[in-house]
């Protein structure tokens, strides 16, 4: 007879089930979960019952963190699922490094704009681009 972590090594769990097993593993409700990550709690159920096919980057990698698992562990050797989530992060990442350039632009010709807002933009950009080091 084998256990209930034996049969999800033996069958591909999809990231919902994989999202749910780890959230009742740790014990915790969907309200606490939803809380830890700062999405609505029906955001998560929709995640575990798989209404959401390719849920984004960010919120594997807060989930993976919560459960303190590694965001490798999302992807196992399903290497479609892991080039969806760099190609998503890499556009996340270009669209970022767009609004800087405009950013830039304008502060060449204006010398007005407020340089926080392109710190956090290239903030953003440095964590877009460690998520898709780390997924490599």
């Amino acid at each position: 007879m084998h256990t209930d972590r034996e049969k999800n090594s033996m069958t591909k769990e999809s990231i919902g089930e994989k999202l749910k097993r780890l959230r009742i593993d740790k014990g915790v409700t969907l309200q606490e979960a939803a809380d830890a990550v700062g999405y609505s709690p029906s955001y998560i159920h929709r995640l575990e019952n798989n209404h959401r096919k390719n849920p984004g980057i960010r919120i594997v990698a807060e989930l993976a963190d919560f459960y303190n698992v590694s965001i490798e562990s999302f992807t196992g050797k399903n290497d479609l699922i892991k080039s969806e989530m760099v190609i998503a992060e890499c556009q996340q990442a270009n669209q970022l490094i767009k609004g800087g350039i405009e950013k830039l632009k304008d502060i060449e010709n204006e010398q007005s704009l407020d340089l926080s807002e392109m710190k956090d933009d290239l903030i953003q950009v440095r964590k877009c681009l460690l998520h898709i080091q780390s997924l490599l």
